[in-house]
């Protein structure tokens, strides 16, 4: 009966996702942790691209030019700037994808979405060792934001904050970092008038 009326309840959500920036990782997304076997570098959940929903994966920061291959040779890195910046990021061009990811911040309303899905719910720790806290992000390519940009500088902050509390010293999670906060420090200065507010770049 309650699997019943938990399976109803994931179809809903997944019919009508939420459209807050900053969520908890959820059933779609430990689903196809599972069916990996492990949490990948990169997960963006991507809607309105096909009849439904999918994913691109970068299972390991080695798998990453094949990765930048395919999102640039299916034509997402150039369609959406938010993949966009994933691309650049990865290329090790912080200023261009900072660049990509203030403009998204800050040029008012997009006509797609973004959302950072976030540590586990409370009724799923513990049962997952596989998740290392990897942000696990989604791109709804037509759906309009209703995100103000202090709304969306703060998701960069936090994409920032995660990267860069991760252990490890690896050069692509810290690039992702670098163009994270390096956009939103933008994003806040543009904002505020107060550089003093932003983070600071990881250190390398």
């Amino acid at each position: 009966m309650f699997g019943g009326m938990f399976k109803a309840f994931a179809q809903k959500l997944a019919a009508e996702p939420p459209q807050t920036l900053l969520r908890e990782v959820d059933l779609g997304a430990i689903t196809e942790m599972h069916r990996i076997g492990f949490q990948p570098f990169i997960m963006i959940r991507v809607g309105g691209w096909s009849a439904r929903e999918s994913w691109l994966i970068c299972e390991t920061q080695d798998d990453a030019p094949r990765f930048v291959h395919d999102i640039v040779a299916n034509g997402l890195a150039a369609r959406n700037p938010f993949i966009g910046a994933i691309d650049k990021a990865l290329r090790l061009e912080t200023a261009a994808a900072a660049g990509l990811l203030c403009a998204w911040a800050t040029g008012g309303k997009s006509v797609f979405s973004a959302a950072l899905l976030r540590d586990l719910p409370w009724y799923e720790r513990g049962r997952h060792p596989f998740y290392v806290g990897y942000p696990v992000f989604e791109v709804q390519l037509s759906a309009p934001e209703r995100a103000s940009s202090k709304e969306k500088s703060a998701f960069l902050a936090a994409v920032a904050d995660i990267y860069t509390q991760l252990p490890g010293n690896d050069s692509l999670r810290k690039a992702l970092a670098d163009a994270f906060s390096l956009a939103a420090r933008r994003a806040q200065e543009s904002l505020s008038g107060s550089p003093a507010d932003a983070a600071p770049l990881v250190s390398r």
